[in-house]
Order: structure tokens, then sequence, then C-alpha cells
């Protein structure tokens, strides 16, 4: 298992912005509070609403709101709602071929880099993105409420 795409990281980026703001949120305040394209993330948000993780809403007062708990919804879901899923490339620098001419000790180190990253896109949540350092829930931000 490679890394996550930007398409993954830019949904959870918007996600963990709207378990922050407990309410429906227009996308570009989304867009402009997470430094992303607004363009860009309306076209993202599409797949977590079809998946069920968001709910939009349109026209006056419309927007996105968080569908489910912030924890109950892990990166492995995000990737799959935006169809981001990462694959097994045989080389982690991306050079083709590469495995074929690999020691066995760099293979060792990248097979364990794959369990690691596997473990990671499995087990973290986009409520691990709204914990300070310390572990504990950071304040709700001030967002822009659609309306």
């Amino acid at each position: 298992m490679d890394a996550i795409g930007i398409a993954t990281v830019s949904g959870a980026i918007a996600l963990g912005h709207l378990a922050r703001a407990h309410g429906t949120v227009r996308v570009r305040d989304i867009a402009a509070s997470c430094a992303l394209p607004a363009p860009y993330l309306a076209r993202i948000v599409r797949h977590p609403a079809r998946a069920g993780i968001v709910a939009t809403t349109r026209g006056q007062g419309g927007g996105v709101t968080i569908a489910k708990p912030a924890e109950q919804i892990t990166l492995a879901g995000v990737c799959h709602a935006v169809d981001d899923i990462p694959g097994d490339q045989t080389c982690l620098l991306a050079k083709p071929g590469c495995a074929s001419g690999m020691s066995r000790a760099i293979g060792a180190v990248c097979a364990q880099y794959r369990q690691v990253m596997a473990h990671l896109i499995n087990e973290t949540t986009v409520g691990a993105f709204n914990r300070t350092p310390d572990g504990y829930a950071e304040p709700p931000a001030q967002a822009q409420r659609a309306g």
C-alpha cells in the first residue's frame, strides 16, 4: 500500500473542518478556510456525499454537513469515497521495475512501510484531525455558517 493521494488529503481536511463547524457550511467557506480551490473542493465533496459521509443542501442556506461522527470516518473510508485507493506499486519511489533489482533488506523495509501505511489509513479517523498533539479536542472553529 502506498501513500494516499491529494484527493483523500483534501477530502479529509474538509471533513475535519466540517467536524469542527458543527453545522452546515458553504463549500467556498470550507475551501477558503482550508486553502483549497473552491471548484476543486466542490468536485471532491460530491464523492463523500454519495457515500453518505456528508450531506449536501443546494440553494439559499445550503452547504455541506458531516453526516456521521468524525471518529467513525477513517482515511480508508475517505479514500474509497473519493476513488483514491492507494495502489501497490513495486517501488516506493514509483520507479518501474525497481523491485526486481532490490536487495532483500530494502525489500523488507518497503514491505514494513506498506504495512504501517495500511494500518494508519485504516485506523486514523477524521476525528483525529481535530485533536491537539496532547490528545484533547480543539475548540470549534469560528466558521461562517450558511445562511
